[in-house]
């Protein structure tokens, strides 16, 4: 998730957990222990973007890693906050709730999540939530303003901090059906369209749970297209060839950006550019173009020009009329 969630159901946790004992510096450690993980943004600096592609979300977002940080920082906090009476054992719990919390949401969204590292390289994945999606962080982040403006009573403070984060939950549980709806319209589009589909994955588009991007694999390629919870008819899915004879040979960074994609993407070129998209990030607008680029794209013969590169294809060519089909494609066919 983005890092602004993360820090208001970091302090929204905080006040849960400590109760009357979370004064304002208390709250701020739960913001820090919730950001804690994505300390591993720092690996940018000296490694490309491949390798760095994936060590983001890598092993500071391990079970493993989550246990043996809460224990130091357990230890830490209840050293700093020693006047507070504040218990170890609350310290400890503090720590670990806001570490999981953080490496669960992030496993919510396309990008996948380094749980077993480093016994296990595999990532999870349940492609339940946008990255940013501010329906999902609202209520945390009024609970964030709240909680440091109001001199209500303890027992006020923590009512709000838990029904800021039942918000959450129940987000969660209404993005769980609403997967199960798009999935089932995925399948039946697979099936009506006899797509020879060996597996498929469905995933939220921008800012919202309801319109879903679909992706199906097939021997040669991927079949991807758009499903609103509220759909009554299939549409036609776009056919993408993956050109397996474009993968260059001996490239170091091939290989890192397969094992990056989960192998959901396919290769092709712009103009001289021999490019690699990953389609789990969706494309640009293709409920309003007929045949866009995809999101994620790295730049095989230019190493060096894919600053930011999850980043720069999610609200390309968002003009007035591209927002004004998204609300429409949302409401359904």
């Amino acid at each position: 998730m983005d890092s602004v969630t993360h820090i208001v159901c970091g302090v929204c946790i905080g006040q849960a957990i400590m109760g009357k004992k979370a004064d304002k510096r208390v709250l701020f450690i739960g913001a820090l222990a919730q950001s804690l993980p994505d300390i591993d943004a720092l690996s940018s600096i000296w490694l490309k973007t491949p390798a760095d592609l994936l060590a983001h979300r890598g092993i500071t977002h391990s079970i493993l890693f989550c246990l043996l940080a809460a224990l130091v920082f357990a230890y830490t906090s209840a050293g700093i906050f020693k006047n507070q009476a504040i218990s170890l054992n609350r310290w400890f719990w503090l720590w670990v709730i806001e570490l999981f919390t953080h490496i669960f949401l992030d496993a919510c969204t396309a990008y996948g999540t380094g749980w077993w590292e480093p016994f296990s390289h595999t990532r999870v994945s349940f492609n339940l939530l946008y990255v940013a999606d501010p329906l999902f962080s609202v209520f945390t982040f009024l609970g964030c303003v709240y909680l440091f403006i109001s001199s209500n009573s303890p027992k006020a403070r923590q009512s709000v901090a838990w029904v800021a984060l039942a918000s959450t939950m129940l987000y969660i549980g209404c993005s769980i059906a609403n997967k199960a709806i798009v999935d089932k319209k995925a399948s039946w589009a697979f099936a009506l369209q006899h797509k020879n589909v060996q597996r498929y994955f469905t995933t939220p588009t921008p800012l919202n749970n309801l319109l879903w991007f679909a992706v199906g694999q097939t021997d040669s390629g991927f079949y991807t297209g758009y499903f609103s919870v509220f759909d009554t008819h299939i549409e036609k899915m776009r056919y993408v060839e993956r050109q397996q004879q474009l993968i260059p040979q001996l490239d170091k960074n091939m290989a890192l950006l397969q094992q990056f994609s989960e192998d959901y993407y396919t290769l092709e070129h712009w103009h001289d550019t021999l490019v690699f998209n990953d389609l789990r990030f969706g494309d640009m607008a293709g409920w309003y173009f007929a045949d866009p680029h995809f999101v994620f794209h790295y730049y095989m013969n230019l190493p060096d020009a894919n600053d930011a590169i999850v980043q720069r294809g999610r609200f390309a060519h968002w003009d007035k009329p591209v927002w004004s089909a998204f609300i429409q494609r949302i409401k359904g066919n």
